[in-house]
């Protein structure tokens, strides 16, 4: 059995106003209900992928590779047949998108 994330926050990207630190509910209803709006991923010049959809948990690193593998596929379609060294990586990098901006936050509430 998959070992249950402790995420309860997460950066959320709203078009206009850039990330904002959500509980991790509110955050999907969000993406969920206004996709031209809010996104789990920053906003770019790119088309939005099913990535805005999708939170890679903190501990994406410990769940078992079936699970890892799972949330990436529902990112990217080709995961399902790919290594599972470009799965992590490419894990890693859409959550450390994430942190990035939690951390900006962070500093900025800060001061």
């Amino acid at each position: 059995m998959a070992q249950a994330s402790l995420d309860t926050h997460v950066v959320a990207f709203n078009r206009n106003t850039g990330p904002v630190l959500m509980a991790l509910p509110d955050a999907r209803d969000a993406v969920r209900r206004f996709p031209d709006t809010w996104s789990l991923d920053e906003w770019t010049d790119q088309p939005q992928d099913r990535g805005q959809f999708v939170h890679v948990p903190s501990d994406f690193a410990e769940l078992p590779e079936e699970t890892r593998r799972g949330i990436a596929t529902q990112i990217w379609r080709d995961m399902a047949v790919r290594p599972m060294s470009e799965v992590d990586a490419a894990l890693g990098g859409r959550y450390a998108t994430r942190f990035e901006a939690a951390s900006v936050l962070n500093m900025a509430n800060a001061r």
